[in-house]
């Protein structure tokens, strides 16, 4: 039976680092002009947009569209995400640089 408990108590750090790992790669929820979406844990913007809409995803490449952050920020299409991040996609009209 000390045997048994005594083991017991060495696995303990192992649960411990394990629950840990859990925690960590958990789903991230992003907000997406209003709507939650539901997505892996360090996934960039990229990621999230293409999982939002297909027909944004394909004008956000086309230029037709932008992303912007909660503040109104544009953020480029690599860039890292947390937990409870807010992310707004709008229409924007590019102009060319005059000579």
């Amino acid at each position: 039976m000390i045997a048994q408990v005594t083991y017991f108590l060495t696995l303990i750090p192992y649960f411990t680092k394990i629950n840990f790992l859990i925690k960590e790669f958990k789903d991230m929820h992003i907000k997406v002009n209003g709507k939650t979406v539901e997505i892996f844990s360090g996934a960039c913007v990229r990621d999230v947009l293409r999982k939002y809409s297909q027909i944004t995803w394909t004008q956000i490449q086309k230029g037709s569209k932008a992303v912007f952050d909660g503040r109104g920020h544009e953020v480029g299409l690599e860039g890292g995400l947390s937990e409870g991040a807010r992310l707004i996609v709008k229409r924007v009209v590019r102009t060319e640089p005059q000579p």
